[in-house]
Order: structure tokens, then C-alpha cells, then sequence
């Protein structure tokens, strides 16, 4: 009989066991690694990748059944992990029962679970809630899109009577009607922990929001209210208005994607004129009209705590750009941030915006994306910010002012000293508006986010820009998705990632590139030790240069999302690929 002791994980030396170690995800290594030995355990507690883990991310990874239960058994000693995402997986009643049951286990530090599209049904939701009773430590739930219905608000109500530690609730994108509204609403006239509650792309209606707003006159604790995508109209506007004549906590309210009309918006208004706590207030995508922005601003004249005031896709036109301007202008308004998404601002009203931001010392966020702004209201804007010294993000996509206007942009650049995030998206920008934008990169020393997708940016304005990053020191994300940039661009991007030291994030998805200019890029990831996000999927490169892509991940540390959907290769290339991700030691994202 031989003498010899077989070799396995219990007798490796360390060094093969985190060789091996290195294969694995952090299921295997958290379900069948520990609680096996003593020794594995200290090898596994000692291995780099594993030590830091305080998040456990299996976002779309298809666990079943059975391997949620296999990751409560491994979660019920664990005394490190504090947040747990498994959205978008297939876990069903009795995964949700036995991961329930971690949250009642006495050792969980569990803080946050997303539990947001999967496959449970009201039993497994009660399962949850019953462990929410007495849970001492998660303050942090989502479950979106789980098709909860009134009974399932009615489950969770009960365990909000109860709990003493969830501050934030999120159940948008379900089936709750006017009845769970109701549960939830009684809930809140006890509950005193409770701080956001997300209702967002349910089936709401005024009735249910009566309740919600009868709750909130007595309930002292929640500050941010999501009710987005209901049906909401001019009724429940009121009710809600009541609400703030009162509030004492609520600091956000968002209502938009409803169906609230001029009337409602002046309920709103009126209830501000004496609201001191309300900074947050959504109300895009409903019919506010100039009418209904005049009855904010008159309001919010003397307001100083407003600070975000959302009006996107609210049939606004030139007179209510007017009359925000007029707000603007005022010393008492402290708003920082206005969206005007999706309006007909146009050139006379971008020239009202414009004279505010010559003297206005408060607001720093301005989206203005398709407005039918031309050259003239671009130039308006432009002069204007050659003198503002507060503004951090200007958005005016899609408005196709041109290479023209965007010179005025880029002129303006020169001497502005305070923007951080420029979006062009869809202007008609061509080469020589990129080549305007690239000489202003040479000298610009604050912007650190630029924008240009969908725009006529071939090569020539590819090579330009890629220069600019030789000396630009401050530019951090630049997004060129959907231009026309072929594989000379692609090769000037390449020597520029060579040698830039502060770009983190390139987005070159959509373009011309093919195996030729993925091969420079994969070159330039070898040297490059900044970026940690590269997007290139949907270009038609094939097998060549999704393999060099592939050697240059083995080898890159800082990358941590990699996007290779839609690439011209075959399944062979695609599983090398990833298991070059896998061996990329910073646990890159992978989506090919």
C-alpha cells in the first residue's frame, strides 16, 4: 500500500492554492472556500482579492434557486459583506425564504440588497418582510421591477410598522395601486425611520396619493418622495401642495412623467411661498406651460431653499425662459441647478439665460439639450460664459447649431475658468468644430468631462483632439460614440493614451474601427496606467484585434469596465476574452 498523501486544497503550498484561487469568482470562492478548514480559511482571508470584499455584486449573473440558498448558507457567518446585489437573476420563492433568513441571523452586517427583477412572487415577498421585523441592520432595500402588486405593499406596510432601521425603500417600477399606497400611507403615520421612499413607475392615482399626503402631515421623517410615472393629476398636485404648506422634512419631491396641467402646477407654487425646507423639486415632463412657470417663479421670488428645479419636456417656450431668467436675476434665489430638457427655449430665450449668467452667482448646472437653439442663442450663451464664473455643466445637445457655434463655444472656453462638463451631442459638429474644441483643450485647465457623440467627426477631427490629450492635463472622460472615426484616429488615440496621465474613461463605441486600429489601441492599454473605462463595442474590428484586446487586459491593472458588444468574432474569441478579463486581477467589467 503506498504511503503517499494525496494532494489537494488542504495540503497545496499557499502560493498554488491563490494561483487557483485566481480563477475563480467570488461565488465559488464565498459558497465553497470557506467554513471547509481552518487552514483554507486563513489561505482564503489572506488572499489579496478577497480581503478587501465588503460588496458582493452578482448583477445579471442568472443565479437560480439554488444558488441563492447556497450563498445564504455561505452569508449566514459572514461578518464582512455589507452590501449584496443580486438584481436581474432568476432566485424564487425558496431563494428568497432562505436569504431572508440571513437577514434575521445574528452575525449579518448586511447594509444594502437589491433584489430588483426577479422571479419571487407575494409568498417570497412575505418571507422578506417577516425577516424585515426584526432586521438590525439593512437600511437599504430596492425592489424594482418584481411586479408587486397591492398585497406585497401590504406585507412590507406591516414590516415598516415594525423595523427600526430601514431608511430607504425603493419600489419603483411595480404594480401598486391606490390600495398598497393606502398600506404604505399607514405605515408611514408610525414609522419613524423611514427617510426615502420611491414609488417611481407604479399605478398610483390621486386617491392613493390623498393617503400618502394625509400620512405625511404626521409623519416627521421622510424627506424624499419618488412618485415619477403614476397618474397623477391636478387633484393630487393639491393634495401634495398641502403637504409642503406644512412639511417640516421634505426636501425632495418628484412628480414627473404625470399628468398635472397649469392648475396643479399653481397649487405647487403657492404652497413654496411658505415652504422653508423643499430643495428638490421634479416636475418635468407634465404640462407646466409658460403659465405654470410663471407661478413657480413669482412664488420662489423670496424662496431660499430651492436649490434643483426640474421642468424637461414641460412646453415651455420663450416666455417662461423669460420669466426664469427673471428669477435668476433675483439676489434672494439660491437655484443651482435647472433642466430645461426638451422645451423651445429657442435664441431669444437662450439670450434672457445668457444675461443671467453674466451676473448670477448661484447656479451651476444648465441643461438646455433640444431647445431649437441656434447660432444666434449659442453665441448669446457663449459671450455670457467667457464672464460666468459659477456654472459647472452646460448641456446644449442636439440642437444643431453647427461648427459655427461651436467655435463660439470653443472661443469662449478659452477664458471661462469654471466648467467642468461640456455635452455637444448631435449638432452637426464636423472635423474642423473638433479641431475649434481641440485647441481649446491645449489651454483649458478646468473642463473634465466633454461630450460629442453622434456628430460628423471623422479622422482629421479624431486626430486633433487625440493630440490635445498630449497636453490637456485635465480631461478625465471623453465620449466620441457614433462618429465616423476610422483606424488613423483610432492609432492618434492609441500614442495619445501612451503618454496622457489623467483620462479615466474613453468611449469610442459605433465608429469605423476595425482590426488595425483595435490592434494600436490594445498596444497603447499595455503602456497606459489611467483609464479605467473603455468602450468599443459596436465597431468592426473581428478576431485579430479582439485578441490583442484580449493579451492587453492580462497585463492592464487599472481597467475595470471593457465594452466589446457587437463586435464582428466568433465564440471561440469571445470566451478568450473573458478569460482574460478573468485573469485581469482588478476585476474588470466585462460586456461582450
Amino acid at each position: 500500500m503506498s504511503n503517499r498523501i494525496g494532494v489537494s486544497l488542504l495540503t497545496l503550498p499557499v502560493e498554488f492554492v491563490y494561483r487557483i484561487l485566481d480563477h475563480q469568482n467570488e461565488y465559488t470562492i464565498l459558497c465553497s472556500m470557506r467554513n471547509v478548514c481552518q487552514r483554507l480559511d486563513i489561505i482564503v482571508n489572506g488572499y489579496y482579492q478577497y480581503q478587501p470584499v465588503i460588496t458582493l455584486d452578482f448583477f445579471g449573473s442568472n443565479l437560480d434557486d439554488i444558488q441563492a440558498q447556497r450563498l445564504a448558507v455561505a452569508l449566514r457567518h459572514n461578518t464582512s459583506i455589507t452590501l449584496l446585489d443580486l438584481a436581474y437573476n432568476n432566485i424564487r420563492n425558496t431563494g428568497i425564504e432562505k436569504l431572508a433568513g440571513v437577514l434575521n441571523s445574528n452575525q449579518t452586517v448586511i447594509t444594502t440588497l437589491c433584489l430588483d427583477s426577479n422571479d419571487f412572487t407575494t409568498a417570497g415577498l412575505n418571507h422578506l418582510a417577516t425577516a424585515l421585523h426584526d432586521n438590525k441592520t439593512l437600511t437599504f432595500l430596492r425592489l424594482a421591477s418584481n411586479s408587486l402588486e397591492d398585497v406585497d405593499a401590504q406585507h412590507l406596510s406591516n414590516a415598516l410598522r415594525q423595523n427600526k432601521v430601514l431608511t430607504i425603500l425603493k419600489l419603483q417600477d411595480n404594480r401598486i395601486g391606490d390600495t398598497g399606497a393606502k398600506y404604505l400611507a399607514n405605515a408611514l403615520e408610525n414609522n419613524t425611520t423611514l427617510t426615502t421612499l420611491d414609488l417611481t413607475e407604479n399605478v398610483i392615482t390621486d386617491v392613493g396619493v390623498q393617503d400618502l399626503a394625509e400620512a405625511l402631515h404626521k409623519n416627521k421623517t421622510i424627506t424624499a418622495l419618488y412618485l415619477e410615472s403614476n397618474n397623477i393629476t391636478c387633484t393630487g398636485a393639491q393634495y401634495l401642495a398641502n403637504v409642503l404648506n406644512d412639511s417640516t422634512s421634505l426636501t425632495l419631491l418628484n412628480l414627473r412623467k404625470n399628468s398635472i396641467e397649469t392648475d396643479g402646477i399653481r397649487y405647487i407654487a403657492d404652497a413654496l411661498q411658505n415652504n422653508t425646507v423643499l430643495a428638490e423639486l421634479y416636475l418635468g415632463f407634465n404640462l407646466v406651460a409658460d403659465d405654470g412657470v410663471k407661478h413657480l417663479t413669482e412664488a420662489l421670488q423670496n424662496n431660499t431653499t430651492l436649490i434643483v428645479l426640474d421642468l424637461a419636456n414641460a412646453y415651455i417656450r420663450v416666455k417662461g425662459a423669460q420669466y426664469l431668467a427673471d428669477l435668476l436675476i433675483s439676489d434672494s434665489t439660491k437655484l443651482r441647478k435647472l433642466y430645461l430638457k426638451n422645451n423651445f427655449v429657442e435664441d431669444v430665450g437662450s439670450q434672457h439665460l445668457a444675461n443671467v449668467l453674466l451676473s448670477n452667482t448661484t447656479l451651476t448646472l444648465l441643461d438646455l439639450q433640444t431647445n431649437e437653439i441656434g447660432v444666434d442663442g449659442i453665441q448669446y450663451l457663449a459671450n455670457a460664459l467667457r464672464k460666468n464664473r459659477t456654472l459647472e455643466i452646460f448641456d446644449s445637445a442636439n440642437n444643431q447649431f453647427g461648427t459655427v457655434g461651436i467655435q463660439y463655444l470653443a472661443d469662449a472656453l478659452h477664458e471661462n475658468t469654471t466648467l467642468l462638463r461640456l455635452h455637444f451631442e448631435e449638432n452637426g459638429v464636423d472635423d474642423l468644430g473638433a479641431q475649434y474644441l481641440a485647441n481649446t483643450l491645449h489651454v483649458n485647465r478646468t473642463l473634465t468631462v466633454l461630450s460629442l457623440s453622434n456628430e460628423n467627426i471623422g479622422d482629421d477631427g479624431a486626430v486633433s483632439l487625440a493630440r490635445a490629450l498630449l497636453y490637456n492635463k485635465t480631461l478625465t472622460i471623453l465620449d466620441l460614440r457614433n462618429c465616423q472615426i476610422q483606424d488613423k484616429g483610432a492609432q492618434q488615440f492609441a500614442e495619445a493614451l501612451r503618454k496622457n496621465t489623467t483620462l479615466e474613461k474613453l468611449n469610442l463605441g459605433g465608429n469605423r474601427i476595425t482590426d488595425v486600429g483595435a490592434q494600436h489601441l490594445a498596444d497603447a492599454l499595455h503602456m497606459n496606467t489611467t483609464l479605467n473605462t473603455f468602450l468599443i463595442g459596436s465597431n468592426p474590428f473581428g478576431h485579430h484585434g479582439a485578441h490583442r484586446l484580449a493579451d492587453a487586459l492580462c497585463n492592464n491593472l487599472k481597467l475595470i469596465r471593457l465594452d466589446l458588444r457587437n463586435i464582428m468574432t466568433n465564440d471561440n474569441i469571445r470566451k478568450q476574452i473573458r478569460n482574460s478579463i478573468e485573469r485581469n486581477k482588478s476585476g474588470c467589467e466585462k460586456h461582450i
